[in-house]
């Protein structure tokens, strides 16, 4: 349901904070992928193997590798490494820009209001109450609508 609300930009009014956030998730996917083939093809590394290297290089762990790595893995490791402190950086900011803009507290609200909304039967919505809405709710009153 989160991730639904984060697709759809049509509650914010700018929907920038929502956006850049998506773009922090989607950046963090495509490095996890690009290291794990990385480690693959550079010191290759069984799938699994090169995804634990993808994951404990980029969450500075500090767990020690699966093998000793060759110049051309620890080359691409720093690269992988800088690479990623980019992607944290902007994860960060996202995030932060997300929680500062009250997109959170919106998104929140937001979530509330569909899960009354899907809870609704067999309503009327009278949009204006004026000269026509007045007669229309008594109308509906009158005959227990």
């Amino acid at each position: 349901m989160f991730f639904k609300t984060l697709r759809s930009d049509k509650f914010n009014e700018s929907g920038q904070s929502v956006r850049n956030l998506r773009r922090a998730f989607i950046l963090f996917i495509i490095s996890l992928i690009v290291g794990t083939l990385g480690f693959a093809q550079i010191e290759d590394y069984p799938l699994v193997d090169a995804l634990y290297m993808a994951v404990i290089t980029i969450s500075t762990v500090g767990f020690e590798e699966v093998r000793p790595l060759s110049q051309s893995g620890q080359t691409f490791s720093i690269v992988y490494i800088i690479f990623n402190i980019g992607v944290f950086a902007y994860a960060i900011s996202a995030f932060t820009g997300y929680i500062i803009q009250g997109e959170i507290f919106k998104t929140v609200k937001m979530l509330r209001i569909e899960k009354k909304i899907e809870g609704l039967e067999k309503h009327v919505i009278v949009c204006g109450h004026g000269r026509y809405g007045n007669e229309v709710c008594t109308y509906f009153s009158n005959h227990n609508i």
